[in-house]
């Protein structure tokens, strides 16, 4: 009886054990299927968020090749060479290099009003016309994507018109390659391979030349299927198709298997442990559930981290907008003048900047319009270096002209790498003499009101910051009481309506001299002009930073000298 009930204990005890083992088994299994959903769906939601924001960096690359090339479009030296009847193509392509290497343009093309390319730099002279450039000899700047010829590569680009006055003189096509470099750099950013396609066939990859994951995936077909084995390593795949860009397919790549690596490893210790030792089935499983969720809360604590990077990054931006607009003076007052400011960046904080100054004991007005190449946080911050130079050096220059040239070396000189580039004006005003004087780099010279009428004072110029050893022509011109003269950026000039015209700087001057004559502020009338012009509604809903500054000489400083030296007599 005694073996019996032992045998029996013993059998029960297996059968327990058995039970155990399979009711862990079971929990095991549904664990695995459950996580490995989990971590599959995280891993594909990690990709399309991915893919979105590499579309994105496509469009921010568009509107930074846009925005280079309007200013570009402005150099006086290009307009004139493009301007210039018979001009040799041999002056057109040595223009073109130098505007190309200070840039960094990987092409720079110059098109001719018929249509005609009469300097392509970065390619081969192209087969056919970009349909952008097309564009741009309409009067609109615009971004795409263009094929110059047969073995040159794909190129993603931007348009824009060259003007001389009203009058379209040619187009300037500005790009960057879509190479395989190109890809190394936004596949880096991205954190995953990139490929890019021409259709079926391949165009760039930033996964190494010659590799077979690099052939496997360029052989994939079209269109790319979500998941794929790519000499044998699984791969979830997301195809995005770039704006206006026709057949050019991007493919971005996540290893399934890197993903899943460290969840492998766990299970195969799970299981091992499950199968020699039954009675730590419990404790394997719970073991098993924990180290299987490890690699979701790695995702779900990056998620959180994410969201508080962002509200911090919102707070620092909220922070900078704070501290852009305190280095902005506000209007000095002053005998014999009204003073008027408006500033509105684009996005928190912008590329324009502006400086007020009140010298030789009240008797002289100083004042500066600076328009930093691009927008957003690296323009604000090219403008607060700008602004920390701009204020050393006018304690002791006072020209325009000289100031200019000495801005322009000291930020040529110390902060070449950084590229910092900009347009300036510069205006000196005597309030006791009515003298104004001022000088231009690249930039619209001041509108002037004088006896009634407008007078649009000469611009131009060469950038600052671009090379050393510049000069910039100054004029002047004499105001009396109630002339005055005002100082803007071309973002109240460059915005197109529905029906794609330019706002320009003909609407601007009339805005200015109708608010100028009633006694009111120029830069709201403008600015209201402009937001019904686009049709936005709001002035704040335009699309680049605007800047406008403006002086009106009222007398009265001159009344007061003038009685002053009566009395003494």
């Amino acid at each position: 009886m005694r073996y019996r009930t032992l045998s029996f204990r013993a059998k029960t005890l297996l059968a327990m054990l058995g039970l155990v083992s399979l009711v862990g088994g079971g929990m095991f299994a549904g664990i695995e299927l459950g996580l490995r959903r989990q971590l599959r769906d995280a891993l594909a939601a990690d990709l399309d968020g991915r893919a979105a924001s590499f579309a994105e960096s496509l469009a921010a690359g568009a509107d930074r090749l846009l925005a280079e090339g309007r200013v570009v479009a402005e150099e006086p030296r290009l307009k004139a060479t493009m301007g210039t009847p018979g001009i040799d193509r041999a002056t057109l392509e040595d223009v073109a290099d130098e505007l190309r290497a200070a840039v960094g343009w990987d092409l720079l093309a110059l098109v001719a009003p018929d249509g005609t390319v009469v300097a392509c730099r970065g390619a081969p002279a192209p087969a056919s016309l970009p349909e952008a450039a097309r564009t741009a000899l309409a009067g609109s700047p615009v971004a795409g994507y263009w094929r110059p010829g047969a073995g040159a590569g794909v190129f993603q680009v931007a348009a824009v018109p060259l003007a001389f006055g009203p009058r379209v003189i040619g187009a300037l096509v500005a790009g960057t390659a879509l190479s395989d470099a190109w890809a190394a750099r936004v596949g880096g950013r991205a954190h995953m391979p990139v490929t890019l396609r021409a259709g079926s066939g391949p165009l760039a990859s930033s996964l190494p030349a010659g590799s077979a994951v690099r052939a496997a995936a360029e052989a994939l077909p079209a269109p790319a299927p979500v998941e794929a084995e790519l000499a044998g390593e699984r791969f979830l795949v997301r195809e995005v198709e770039p704006a206006g860009a026709g057949d050019l397919r991007a493919l971005l790549f996540r290893s399934e298997d890197e993903a899943f690596g460290p969840y492998r490893s766990l299970r195969g210790i799970v299981f091992g442990v499950t199968v020699l030792a039954f009675l730590l089935a419990v404790a394997a499983a719970w073991f098993v559930s924990r180290g299987l969720s490890a690699p979701v809360k790695a995702l779900e604590t990056r998620a959180n981290t994410l969201a508080r990077t962002q509200g911090v990054l919102t707070e620092e931006l909220r922070y900078a907008r704070d501290f852009q607009r305190s280095i902005l003076p506000p209007p000095p007052r002053v005998d014999g003048a009204e003073i008027e400011a408006t500033y509105r960046p684009l996005g928190h904080v912008g590329g324009d900047l502006y400086d007020l100054d009140v010298t030789d004991g009240g008797d002289r007005l100083l004042a500066l319009v600076v328009d930093a190449t691009g927008h957003g946080v690296a323009a604000g911050l090219t403008t607060m270096l700008i602004k920390a130079q701009y204020d050393e050096l006018k304690q002791s220059t006072r020209r325009p002209r000289d100031l200019l040239a000495a801005l322009n070396e000291r930020i040529a000189r110390d902060y070449g790498d950084l590229e910092v580039r900009f347009t300036a004006v510069c205006a000196s005003l005597d309030l006791r003499e009515g003298l104004l004087r001022w000088a231009t780099a690249a930039h619209s010279g001041p509108c002037i009101v004088r006896g009634g009428q407008l007078v649009e004072g000469e611009g131009g110029g060469p950038f600052v910051g671009l090379a050393s050893g510049e000069s910039y022509p100054e004029r002047e011109a004499r105001l009396a009481a109630g002339d005055g003269f005002y100082l803007y950026t071309d973002g109240l000039t460059e915005q197109w309506n529905g029906a794609g015209e330019i706002f320009g700087e003909a609407r601007l001057a009339a805005a200015i001299a109708d608010a100028h004559l009633r006694g009111a502020a120029a830069g709201p009338e403008a600015c209201a002009r402009l937001a019904a012009f686009a049709g936005t509604g709001a002035a704040e809903a335009l699309n680049d930073d605007a800047t406008l500054i403006g002086v009106r000489l009222t007398g009265r400083r001159a009344h007061a000298r003038a009685a002053a030296a009566e009395g003494a007599t």
